[in-house]
């Protein structure tokens, strides 16, 4: 469904951030430490690249439209 609705990059960039939260969520929830230092970076570098995309794309959406 989600395919169906935007674009590719789009989709890739949602099933990454997904895998990244799940995967945090499970080194917190199920290990006993509070992660890899390298896995946080990854997570907030996966999460900040996406908030980016989001906000150029709606950006070049609205330019567009006028």
């Amino acid at each position: 469904r989600l395919s169906s609705r935007v674009n590719s990059l789009t989709v890739t960039l949602i099933l990454a951030v997904r895998k990244a939260v799940s995967l945090a969520i499970s080194v917190v929830l199920v290990g006993n430490s509070k992660g890899n230092t390298y896995l946080w970076v990854g997570a907030l570098a996966v999460l900040l690249g996406t908030i980016g995309y989001a906000v150029g794309s709606s950006s070049k959406r609205k330019s567009k439209e006028e």
